[in-house]
């Protein structure tokens, strides 16, 4: 069962000042509500960043929250891009998951679909 959740946090090639053509697709399919933080630490995959959870305080990932206006629609288009649904082969390279996030202004906790990166990362180079 798929939660109801409207809200998108984006750290890499989806970010606002990206010129990729996903991104531009989000930017005209939602709205930006803000700059956020997701405890976690981010490696750089290929040309494109992966994130993964981190317990550890310090390690921050920084990045934007937007609001989705038809969540139902965009989001398995954001999986496939993200080749995170399941006709991809397993492990799949990114995992869709509900995580918590703290938006920058105002403080506030918000839950955030967020995609995570799914496979090791011990021969990634980890970014700051």
């Amino acid at each position: 069962m798929t939660v109801p959740c409207e809200l998108l946090f984006v750290y890499g090639s989806l970010l606002s000042s990206s010129s990729h053509p996903m991104a531009r697709q989000l930017a005209d399919a939602a709205t930006l509500v803000g700059t956020a933080r997701f405890h976690g630490r981010k490696y750089r995959v290929d040309w494109y960043i992966g994130a993964v959870p981190s317990e550890t305080v310090k390690d921050v990932v920084t990045g934007e929250v937007y609001r989705l206006h038809d969540a139902a629609t965009l989001l398995p288009l954001l999986d496939v891009y993200e080749e995170a649904e399941p006709a991809w082969p397993a492990p799949a390279e990114y995992r869709r998951e509900l995580r918590q996030v703290r938006m920058a202004r105002g403080g506030s906790r918000v839950n955030c679909w967020i995609y995570l990166y799914n496979r090791p990362v011990a021969l990634l180079e980890r970014l700051q």
